[in-house]
């Protein structure tokens, strides 16, 4: 049996266990992951709690996995403190399962900082990198296949992407929009 399909019978005890399973998910892993993300930055409690406007006791109190108080401002100056975004979402069991379920090593919950992170700037799909900037996406190869975006032009290895007026140019927009006022002239007649 796998692990994942393990953990899905066992959340499927009751609906006390599965709060019970999400609570404990959720109060060990964020002070865990602010763990990491301050020791990977090498970071002191002292030196997180300057960047996140906190106090170092907060920040102590944030690690400690036993506290389970983390409100949501403080998780959002813990993420400012090291420039990065914290989401917080609701999210099916099935989702938490996979992700706990990947978790093999502390090392997965790295987060870049704002100024390193590519994810902006590089995609890597199927092998080919990509840099996307003003609407246009430069990949250093061939081979799009169906996942062209709809209405994009291809030249070469560059595919320019519609501009949100250019989109509501498509022929599907201005029916839509020809429809809505023929609608309107047959009611107001």
């Amino acid at each position: 049996m796998s692990a994942l399909s393990d953990l899905r019978d066992k959340l499927g005890r009751s609906k006390p266990y599965r709060e019970a399973f999400a609570a404990s998910v959720i109060k060990r892993l964020l002070p865990a992951q602010i763990r990491v993300l301050r020791r990977q930055r090498g970071w002191s409690q002292a030196q997180l709690a300057k960047e996140s406007n906190l106090t170092q006791g907060a920040i102590s109190r944030a690690e400690d996995p036993e506290y389970g108080n983390l409100t949501v401002n403080t998780l959002v100056r813990v993420a400012a403190g090291f420039d990065c975004a914290y989401i917080g979402r609701f999210v099916p069991f099935s989702e938490l399962g996979r992700w706990y379920s990947m978790l093999s090593d502390e090392r997965q919950l790295e987060v870049q900082s704002f100024d390193k992170d590519l994810g902006f700037v590089e995609h890597k799909q199927m092998g080919i990198a990509s840099t996307i900037s003003a609407g246009v996406i430069r990949v250093g190869g061939i081979g799009f296949g169906s996942s062209r975006p709809r209405h994009a032009q291809v030249r070469g290895n560059v595919i320019k992407l519609p501009t949100r007026s250019e989109a509501m140019n498509t022929r599907s927009y201005q029916h839509a929009r020809r429809k809505k006022r023929t609608t309107v002239t047959a009611a107001t007649a």
